[in-house]
């Protein structure tokens, strides 16, 4: 649309170890939740011990900026939205696997293992590592 900025599309993200050496690539296409979507997975890799896929098709959230408007994914417990909506939050239901919670590829590999690949169950699209 004339004399309105575009965000950015993309979220390409590549994780490193301490050493530098890099494990996990993780991506998402364009829309408004792109970056929470990929810090989402990168954090269910790295703080909850999943596999990529499990972490790519983790329940997600997604806040609307600067509000505190949250679209939140069916599959959250009943009593983390009860806290949520305790905490001010209004609770948008997406269903059980929602379309505006962000969607993300991901290729993670540890080195001596295999390559693993991974892609978000909420599109119909996929990941491939060899």
């Amino acid at each position: 649309m004339p004399y309105i900025r575009v965000r950015s599309t993309i979220c390409p993200s590549i994780v490193a170890d301490e050493n530098g050496v890099p494990f996990l690539a993780v991506g998402s296409p364009g829309n408004w939740a792109l970056v929470s979507a990929v810090a989402i997975a990168i954090s269910n890799v790295i703080d909850y011990d999943m596999n990529v896929a499990e972490a790519v098709n983790a329940p997600r959230v997604y806040r609307d900026q600067n509000s505190k408007n949250l679209t939140i994914e069916s599959r959250y417990s009943q009593e983390t939205m009860d806290k949520l909506t305790a905490l001010g939050f209004s609770l948008t239901n997406e269903g059980e696997l929602g379309s505006h919670v962000g969607c993300v590829a991901a290729v993670y590999h540890k080195p001596g293992d295999k390559y693993y690949a991974a892609a978000d169950y909420r599109r119909f699209y996929g990941s491939a590592a060899y």
